[in-house]
């Protein structure tokens, strides 16, 4: 799985690898550090997305987003 925080305004640092592997550990759990860097409403985003193997090539579905203002 991968898993992606994004938002305009905000300075967001990864503490963890966007990519991981679901089977290694019993919870697969993804940090950032977030920054705001304007005021007013400001909006995060997340998406999950699966890596999946297809007719031998590589693909990325997304699998859930989410967005809180």
């Amino acid at each position: 799985m991968a898993a992606t925080l994004t938002g305009i305004g905000f300075e967001i640092d990864p503490e963890t690898d966007k990519v991981q592997r679901l089977d290694v550990l019993p919870t697969t759990t993804w940090r950032w550090q977030v920054q705001p860097i304007r005021t007013g409403e400001l909006t995060l985003h997340l998406n999950l997305s699966a890596l999946i193997q297809a007719d031998g090539s590589a693909d990325t579905v997304t699998v859930r987003t989410f967005q809180k203002n």
